[in-house]
């Protein structure tokens, strides 16, 4: 006997558990039960990402000093020896034209009075 034609005929196998064994009671120590575990919470479902959620994206900051760092630092650094040459030139740089003009004239000496044109 033979099946007809176009039929499928198949046998589907489900493993089984073993039977779990329980420790015998002699091995433990107390009689007490342990409580009961509560089940383990469900996570939320992930957000879903498409076209709409790309569109209301905002768009990245750009820093008004972005790519420019190493002009400000120049700057810095031109605006550092004005305030040398005035502390030592013209004395007329307030205190902190003085304090330069001196950690300058500390470091090098005589030689400080080059300090602002090598700085600039």
């Amino acid at each position: 006997m033979s099946a007809p034609v176009g039929t499928l005929v198949g046998t589907v196998a489900t493993p089984q558990k073993a039977p779990r064994s329980r420790p015998s009671t002699s091995s433990r120590t107390s009689a007490k039960k342990s409580p009961a575990r509560k089940p383990a919470a469900k996570r939320p479902a992930a957000k879903k990402t498409g076209p709409r959620s790309a569109a209301k994206a905002s768009p990245p900051r750009v820093s008004p000093l972005d790519g420019r760092g190493h002009e400000v630092l120049g700057l810095c650094v031109i605006v550092l020896a004005v305030l040398t040459g005035l502390g030592l030139y013209v004395g007329m740089a307030g205190p902190l034209g003085r304090g330069l003009a001196s950690v300058s004239t500390a470091l090098v000496g005589l030689q400080a009075f080059s300090v602002p044109a090598a700085m600039a």
